[in-house]
This record gives C-alpha cells, structure tokens and sequence, in this order.
C-alpha cells in the first residue's frame, strides 16, 4: 500500500514539473528566465468594475474619412506551434492573436492553462501590458494617484504609462486600476502610446460610428485604419475583453 502511494506521489510531482513555466500566470517566469511583472490577473475583482471615461483626448486628425477594412487577412507573422491554453481553440477568431501576444510574453493567461478570452480588462492590466512593451524600463514611485500605491503589481506600469502621457486618470486623484477598459478608451490609450500619428479622423463603414465619444474619434480611426477592431460594429462603449486586446496589441 506504502509502496503504492508512494508511485502514485512520485509520478504527480513528475506531472506538475513537466508543465512549462511559460504557461503559468501566477509568477511571471517565463522558460527563458524573464521576470515579468507579478499579478497581471491575480488579485484583479471583475466584479462592480464599470467602463469610465478617461480625461484626456486624442487631437491629430486629417480631414479625409477612415473606411471599414475588408476581411483580408490581418494574422500576425509570429507564429506560435504549441498552445498552453484550453480555452483557446484553432477554430476561434482569436487564436493567432492570443498566441502572438502570449509568444511576446505581452498577455499570458489567467491560469497555466486557461487564457478568459471574454474576461474584461482593467486599466491596470492595459498599463502593465503597455509597460512590457516598452520593455519595462525603471520606475521611480510617486504618490501620483491616491488609488495607486507603492509595491503593486500594476504600480510600475501605471506610473511609467501617466509619465509618459499613455494614461492620465480621471483628474480627480484617482487612476480606476481596477476599472473597465472600454473598447474606444483602450483606441485611445494605444492611439497614444503609437505617439499620436495623423489619421483621417471620420469613419465609415460601421452602424453604430455616432456611439464613438467625440474625445475618442481619433484613437478610434486609427484602429480602425489598422485592421485591429473586431467584429461588424465598433461597440466603443463595451468593455474590451482580452481577447479583442489580444488582437489590438498584436497588430500594434
């Protein structure tokens, strides 16, 4: 019996240390030692969090119009042969992106082995997202937000992304890290963090262009004009859900 058990022990510690760190979320060590940033997901309540307007808006525009793309192909060129992810299957329209964004080690997944492809964004998750893209630089703490302190998951990135005029707040004092990212606020924050680039600031092309706020017109244009939206309407005011940001920072 003692024997047994003893098998039976030995060959779960040998399943366990087979699943790639890559695939895990819970402590950000990924298979080439990288230490990302802890928690992305892990202590994030999705629950009472509403989508609020940001404070600040988007301004370079042109005057010609930005029309619908056509459903040509937008996949990335990472491609990415295994999937850690039993959420995420070959026959969804978010598979490519999903995996291109977990290859850069941008977005992982909320499990080791699950990604919540329809789980809504918080503002602190965009942030630290947008700070690995920068390649995250040092960061020196400062009492910027009063809903922002020292020693979180998500304060590194949030303080880089409010220096560098990537988020603002709400100006108030307050950064809502545990807020809802709306589809035309995430435009909006990538529109800046690509440095603002002219775009023709009308769209066409979609039904519900008149819900897009006029602060986020812009941001959304470029979006679009980037083939990076998703679906046949814009739905501005929806909270993004990581899978429609798995397409939006892979094809950044």
């Amino acid at each position: 019996m003692k024997k047994g058990f003893l098998c039976i022990l030995a060959a779960s510690i040998m399943a366990v240390s087979s699943v790639p760190a890559f695939a895990s979320d819970t402590d950000f060590v990924v298979s080439d030692g990288t230490n990302l940033d802890n928690g992305e997901e892990a202590g994030d309540n999705y629950e009472d969090n509403k989508p609020s307007r940001p404070s600040e808006g988007s301004s370079s525009s042109s005057s010609s119009t930005t029309t619908k793309p056509s459903d040509e192909s937008t996949l990335p060129d990472t491609v990415v042969t295994v999937n850690p992810f039993k959420d995420i299957t070959a026959n969804m329209w978010c598979y490519d992106y999903v995996l291109d964004v977990y290859n850069k080690k941008l977005i992982l997944g909320t499990s080791e082995d699950t990604f919540s492809p329809d789980t809504p964004l918080t503002r602190a998750m965009v942030a630290s997202i947008i700070y690995r893209m920068a390649g995250s630089p040092d960061v020196s703490y400062s009492a910027i937000f009063t809903d922002v302190p020292d020693g979180q998951w998500y304060t590194k990135g949030i303080i880089w992304a409010y220096n560098n005029k990537v988020i603002s707040g709400y100006g108030n004092g307050l950064c809502g890290p545990n807020d809802y990212v709306t589809v035309e606020q995430l435009a909006s924050i990538l529109y800046r963090y690509a440095g603002s680039p002219e775009v023709a600031a009308e769209i066409t092309g979609y039904s519900d262009v008149a819900a897009i706020s006029e602060y986020a017109k812009t941001g959304m244009a470029w979006t679009v004009s980037k083939k990076m939206n998703n679906g046949e309407t814009l739905h501005p005011a929806s909270p993004a859900t990581r899978a429609e940001a798995a397409k939006m920072f892979s094809l950044f």
